[in-house]
């Protein structure tokens, strides 16, 4: 199979940030907010990736995206809820919400979970 260097190469935007310039470009000083005792915490927003990390007690519902989103615990219990099943998270446990399946609910006690979803 053909390794498209030529093309790779003229997509590539050589005038983008660099380096630490590229790390900074990346970082978003996160925007926190309490919701029914969850402390979530947007830790990265770029456009083509958005990393949410929720901590404390209770429930939360995740709305619908469009796009699978990727949950990681590590720390307390939780479950999450949709599409008809549920899933119990533990530290080091992960799930995954299809876009297919909408909206899904977390709830848990002295849960510390990471969202990734990409919102291309």
């Amino acid at each position: 199979r053909p390794l498209h260097v030529e093309r790779s190469l003229a997509m590539t935007d050589w005038s983008a940030p660099r380096g630490a310039g590229a790390v900074e470009a990346c970082r978003l000083s996160a925007q926190t907010q309490e919701v029914g005792g969850i402390r979530r915490d947007l830790l990265s927003g770029v456009f083509w990736c958005e990393i949410t990390r929720w901590r404390g007690s209770g429930r939360i519902e995740l709305p619908a995206s469009g796009t699978m989103t990727a949950l990681i615990c590590v720390g307390g219990n939780a479950e999450l809820q949709g599409g008809g099943a549920a899933v119990a998270l533990c530290s080091g446990r992960s799930a995954v919400v299809p876009a297919a399946v909408g909206g899904a609910i977390l709830q848990g006690e002295a849960m510390d979970v990471f969202a990734i979803r990409s919102p291309v």
